[in-house]
């Protein structure tokens, strides 16, 4: 434990003038406040300004109290509103008079922790450029220090047991710091004033090697790296305990370890991210536009998706073929050591089998890490809350976010008061989510719930959330699909339910995320699986929806779905129905599917003849894979989601970006008007037969969705176009979108700061059921 007097008094400088006190007020910041060096800059600026009081973490937020003369206190507290401006995460500042005092001291007190805040949670920051030059000067304390970092830089969420983030609350308490380090954290002229993750080569963590089967220690330290930088250059798999858990570490240059790696992991076909040791080191392989090198460059440290050089040295076994590459730069001094002493770029993935989660515990390693790894490397700072890598890219100049994780999230929102309420997402790409009375607070993504071990970690990660946040949920929130894990789950627990449907929570997560609530968007609403309310899959759907409900406007005209969620790995399901339906059964007999894939064509064609009880989709994501198999002949996916990528990467390479729609009607169902996609299978069938280049024929494909989309958003009185749902991952469909929406004048957006995807799923239940409890509510108090 640390010792209490490092919580001391600050006096005031010997020769600053702390003016008899004429006035005196209390600031609350609220908003992401903790955890990025805000106390330290507030007493910076009291002293600055020659003023009295007292800095502190409360259960609102970070406090300010100060008193001297009227002028300076008045100035402190309009330099503190103007932080709004530039101090990202800053959502509020309130400010209060307070009666003068006669205290001179100036003094960042400690929490008592006794309530729970109701405060944004800290994020993990990579290793700022400070600490890494200071890494490489041979005279300073922490050359080559591996765990280096500062008030700006490391870890936070990973390590952090409790609220208000301070190092008696962090698993670094273990760690008693050395004298050197203890003046740097009592020194306010010091960059490591209240560091809370503060430590040095002395009195740090520290770093092991060994062989991946052996528990003994083969090297520590700058030994250690140099061992695991041999390895790699050698061709090895070094296993890396990273800020958030286990990675996986190969050189990206080789194919034949990039291919034993993926044969480990078991993961055959999904692209893989790989860290360069600097933007100068990543531009070489990759093309980045200013808004992508910002997005590379900054804390959060993402893995950003951007497009590859063609004869960029990366072995082709990490994107399978694909135009783009997931990149990022270090996260830690360790990653940045290790960089320099291989010289070249590291394929860096999460350590884990595919489909299980982030291992991050060393006890784990011998049975989870050993059989995937050559050399280990691994330290003893406790992880206590696992989280894997963020991954976004950019559209338009405007992130876009793909996964959640190490630097993104937990992301904190702030809802319409009303109960506490958790809410657990769907069964793909899940993050759980839980609301305060009005803090919200959406969890790093975990994966998804279709192994025993993915459960369990989201059973975990329920109650860790939980307990982090100190909120007990009154009832718990899930989607409409009765099969997903997660709604078993919710109906074994013992608070009650309630159920919101998939599509009106992604809209409802976008509002949210946009800080748009109250407002009334058109949503378009596109993906692979979403059970609708009246039976069928939805997934191609615009919404006139706010949070407190929605009215279906436009769909995709419904198809048979195959198999069912087969369908999502055997895009000839899809296909065979798609052409059945347009041309005709026989159309579906004839067309050239492999051996085994016209065997089951028969099957179902028979099968689809003698029964009613078909599941009918309206999903894009679908219809995507169908073409892909039709365009490219891919008839089987790795993974979800992997037809509709290859489809989008032979569009953008085709040099067709001026290419037109192809033909589509609209038919009436009720008050819903669906797009009838019948017109463009056939147009799609003639091309195909007459030997159109695949490319050629995607790009049609991806400029006749967006132009339905847009004649769609007619029926929506001007309405903004909200995005959401996989999809619209999708960045030539979004940018084609863009081009359309600029013509139409109808504003485009999608949330930036959650994922697009069903990782922000948890968000928008979240929302949804607290406008509609927030409206119940307030015509009770009406009736009443």
């Amino acid at each position: 434990m640390i010792e209490c007097d490092l919580q001391p008094r600050l006096p005031v400088e010997a020769g600053s003038t702390c003016n008899l006190p004429a006035a005196a007020v209390r600031l609350v910041l609220r908003g992401c406040v903790q955890g990025v060096g805000l106390r330290p800059w507030l007493v910076r600026l009291a002293r600055e300004h020659g003023l009295a009081g007292r800095v502190f973490n409360s259960p609102l937020g970070a406090v300010a109290e100060v008193c001297g003369s009227d002028a300076a206190v008045r100035d402190f507290a309009c330099r503190v509103r103007a932080l709004r401006e530039g101090w990202p995460g800053l959502a509020s500042v309130e400010c209060s008079a307070l009666e003068p005092w006669v205290d001179r001291s100036l003094v960042i007190l400690a929490s008592d922790g006794a309530t729970a805040p109701q405060t944004a949670i800290p994020l993990d920051r990579a290793t700022c450029a400070t600490c890494l030059r200071e890494i490489t000067e041979q005279s300073a304390r922490r050359a080559g220090d591996p765990f280096v970092s500062c008030v700006d830089c490391g870890p936070r969420y990973s390590v952090l047991a409790a609220l208000p983030y301070e190092r008696s609350r962090t698993s670094l308490q273990s760690f008693v710091l050395c004298e050197s380090c203890r003046r740097e954290y009592l020194s306010i002229d010091d960059r490591r004033f209240h560091a809370e993750t503060i430590g040095c080569p002395r009195c740090g963590p520290r770093l092991v090697c060994r062989r991946a089967g052996k528990s003994a220690v083969l090297h520590t330290s700058a030994q250690a790296i140099a061992a695991a930088a041999a390895a790699l250059v050698q061709g090895q798999i070094v296993a890396l305990l990273g800020l958030g858990g286990y990675q996986l570490l190969v050189d990206a240059c080789r194919a034949d370890s990039v291919e034993r790696l993926r044969k480990l992991k078991r993961r055959p076909a999904k692209p893989l991210a790989v860290m360069f040791a600097d933007v100068a080191a990543a531009e070489r392989c990759v093309q980045l536009d200013d808004a992508e090198r910002r997005v590379l460059t900054s804390g959060a440290n993402p893995i950003v998706v951007v497009r590859q050089r063609p004869l960029a040295p990366i072995a082709a076994a990490v994107t399978q073929g694909l135009p783009t590459l997931g990149i990022f730069l270090p996260t830690t001094a360790l990653h940045r050591l290790l960089l320099a002493a291989v010289d070249r770029p590291l394929v860096v993935t999460s350590g884990n089998r595919e489909g299980d989660p982030i291992v991050f515990h060393p006890a784990q390693a011998p049975a989870e890490i050993d059989p995937l790894a050559d050399l280990v490397l691994e330290h003893d700072r406790p992880i206590l809350r696992p989280i894997d890598d963020s991954v976004v890219q950019v559209i338009a100049g405007r992130q876009m976010v793909l996964r959640a994780g190490r630097g993104l999230a937990p992301v904190s929102l702030e809802l319409p008061e009303g109960p506490a309420l958790l809410a657990v997402g769907g069964q793909q790409k899940v993050a759980v989510a839980l609301a305060g009375s009005r803090q919200a607070y959406l969890g790093p993504h975990l994966g998804d719930l279709d192994t025993p071990s993915m459960r369990q970690r989201f059973a975990e990660q329920v109650v860790a959330l939980e307990q982090l946040a100190g909120v007990a949920p009154a009832a718990i929130v899930h989607d409409l699909h009765p099969d997903y894990f997660s709604t078993r789950w919710a109906a074994q627990q013992p608070a009650p339910t309630i159920a919101v449907q998939h599509h009106h929570a992604h809209v409802a997560a976008a509002l949210a995320d946009l800080n748009r609530g109250a407002d009334e968007v058109a949503g378009a609403v596109w993906d692979g699986t979403g059970w609708g309310t009246d039976g069928t899959v939805w997934g191609g759907e615009l919404l006139c929806a706010r949070c407190d409900g929605f009215r279906r406007v436009a769909s995709v005209r419904l198809f048979p779905l195959w198999g069912g969620e087969l369908a999502v790995r055997q895009p000839w399901r899809v296909a065979a129905a798609l052409l059945a339906d347009a041309l005709g059964p026989a159309a579906a007999q004839a067309w050239p599917f492999s051996p085994a894939a016209r065997d089951g064509v028969q099957a179902l064609l028979r099968m689809s003849s003698r029964t009613r009880d078909r599941l009918l989709s309206s999903s894009v994501g679908r219809l995507f894979d169908a073409v892909a198999c039709l365009v490219l002949g891919h008839e089987t996916s790795a993974y979800e989601g992997e037809a509709a990528v290859r489809l989008e990467a032979a569009a953008a390479g085709s040099g067709q970006r001026g290419a037109g729609p192809y033909s589509w009607a609209w038919e009436a169902d009720g008050e819903l008007v669906r797009w009838d996609w019948r017109p463009l299978v056939h147009e799609i069938v003639s091309e195909v037969q007459r030997g159109v280049a695949p490319g050629q024929v995607a790009m049609r494909f991806h400029r006749t969705l967006a132009e339905m989309l847009l004649t769609a958003v007619e029926h929506c009185s001007g309405l903004p176009l909200v995005l959401s749902g996989g999809v619209f991952q999708n960045r030539l469909l979004v940018e084609l979108i863009i081009e359309r929406a600029a013509e139409s004048g109808v504003e485009v957006t999608w949330p930036c700061r959650t994922p697009i995807n069903d990782g922000g799923l948890a968000l928008g239940q979240l929302a949804v059921a607290r406008a509609q409890t927030c409206g119940a509510a307030a015509m009770q108090r009406e009736r009443g």
